[in-house]
C-alpha cells in the first residue's frame, strides 16, 4: 500500500513537469545566477524519453533502495530530529507532541516524495539559498556567506551539516561530536574542528558546482530523470564524476579512498597514546575515553587534552563522511595533518 501512495505521488509530481516544460524557475542566487528547481526532465527537453509512469517506477524503485526511506523511530516530541528524520514533518515544519501527531496523520514516513517536492523542500530548492548551522554565533573567515547559495542542493545541505558548532565545541571543549554524515561541514571547508590561527587548506571546487550535491549524486539518466538512489553510482559516473574527470571509472580512481582510511586508523592509534592511561576510544553520542582501571570518561573530562578532542573530533567527522574525501580532498588532508601535528608534530604521507 504504501509503494503505492509512492508511485501516486510520484507519478503526480511528475506529470506535473511533462505538462509545465521543463520545470526551470526564475529565481536566482545570491550572486544573481539562474537557480533550477532540480525537477527539469535532465537532458533539458520538455518531457522524458519514457512515459511518466514508467519514471515514476523507476524513480521509485530507486528511492526504495535508499537510505532516505528510513525515518527516525517515534520522532514525535523529538524536534530536532524530526525535523530531517520524518518527511512528512520536513515538509510541512509542523512539530508536533505524540497526540497531535495522530489528528495530523503525521508518521515516520522517510523522506519520500513530498518530503523534497513540497513544503519547505520545494521552498528550499527553489530559493537555493540554506543557512549553515556554524555561521550563526560566530564569524569563520572562509570564502561562504551565512547565507550559503547552493542551487537545488541547498536542500540536501539543510540537513547535511552537522549540525555543530566547531568553533563553540573547541573553546568550551564540550565534549560533543558533529552529527553524523555531515558532508556539507567538509564540502564548505569550515565544518572540521581547527585550531584557532591556523590556515586550512580548501578548494570551493565541489562546493561551487551547478547544484553541487545534486550534480554528483542525483546524475542525468539516459532516460531523461535524475537518479534518486542518492548513492555514487559506477554506472553513472560518466555523468557525475566524468563530466570534469573524463576517463574516471571508479569513484576511488586515485587511490585516496584507500589512503584515507589507512591514515584514519593511524589518527586513531594516536589520539589513543597520546592520552594518559588510554587503551580505547570511542566518538559519537556517548562516546568516551576507555582508561586502564575500566573506567570510561568523557571528552570533556580534564583528564582529556584539548589536542586529542580536536584530532577526535575531525576524525568522526571524516570517518562518518560517505565522500571519505571526495567532497573536499584539500580539506579532509588539512584536518587530518594538522590534528595528527597537534598530537605528535608529525603530518601523514599523502
Amino acid at each position: 500500500m504504501k509503494k503505492f501512495i509512492l508511485i501516486a505521488s510520484m507519478l503526480v509530481i511528475v506529470l506535473t513537469l511533462v505538462g509545465c516544460g521543463n520545470g526551470a524557475t526564475d529565481n536566482g542566487d545570491a550572486n544573481g545566477n539562474e537557480i533550477a528547481n532540480g525537477n527539469e526532465a535532465a537532458n533539458g527537453s520538455d518531457a522524458f524519453s519514457i512515459s511518466a509512469l514508467e519514471a515514476a517506477e523507476n524513480i521509485s524503485a530507486e528511492w526504495n533502495e535508499s537510505t532516505k526511506k528510513f525515518a527516525q523511530p517515534n520522532p514525535a516530541g523529538r524536534d530536532a530530529c524530526a525535523a530531517c528524520h520524518d518527511g512528512t514533518v520536513y515538509a510541512t515544519g509542523v512539530f508536533t507532541d505524540p497526540e497531535e501527531f495522530d489528528d495530523l496523520r503525521i508518521h515516520t514516513t522517510g523522506l519520500d516524495c513530498q518530503a523534497c517536492h513540497t513544503g519547505t523542500g520545494k521552498e528550499v530548492m527553489d530559493s537555493g539559498v540554506v543557512s549553515l548551522a556554524w555561521f550563526d554565533d560566530n564569524d569563520i573567515n572562509h570564502f561562504f556567506d551565512a547565507d550559503y547559495s547552493a542551487g537545488t542542493a541547498a536542500l540536501c545541505i539543510s540537513c547535511h551539516t552537522g549540525r555543530q558548532d566547531p568553533v563553540a565545541n573547541r573553546d568550551s571543549q564540550s565534549g560533543a561530536f558533529v552529527h553524523y554524515a555531515a558532508p556539507a561541514a567538509i564540502n564548505t571547508g569550515i565544518g572540521g574542528m581547527e585550531y584557532a590561527g591556523v590556515d586550512y587548506a580548501s578548494t570551493a571546487i565541489h562546493a561551487n558546482l551547478q547544484d553541487s550535491c545534486v550534480s554528483c549524486h542525483m546524475p542525468e539518466t539516459e532516460d531523461g530523470y535524475k537518479v534518486h538512489s542518492f548513492a555514487p553510482d559506477n554506472a553513472y559516473i560518466d555523468n557525475a564524476c566524468g563530466t570534469c574527470h573524463p576517463g574516471w571509472t571508479d569513484f576511488n580512481e586515485t587511490g585516496l579512498k584507500d589512503t584515507v582510511a589507512v591514515n584514519l586508523e593511524l589518527l586513531n592509534a594516536t589520539i589513543v597514546d597520546f592520552i594518559d592511561g588510554a587503551v580505547s576510544v570511542s566518538f559519537g553520542r556517548g562516546g568516551g575515553v576507555e582508561m586502564e582501571d575500566g573506567d570510561t570518561v568523557g571528552w570533556n573530562d580534564e583528564s582529556v587534552p584539548l589536542e586529542a578532542y580536536i584530532a577526535a573530533y575531525n576524525y568522526y567527522l571524516i570517518l562518518n563522511d560517505g565522500g571519505a574525501y571526495a567532497h573536499n580532498p584539500a580539506y579532509v588532508k588539512s584536518l587530518m595533518d594538522e590534528s595528527l601535528k597537534g598530537l605528535s608534530g608529525e603530518t601523514f604521507d599523502w
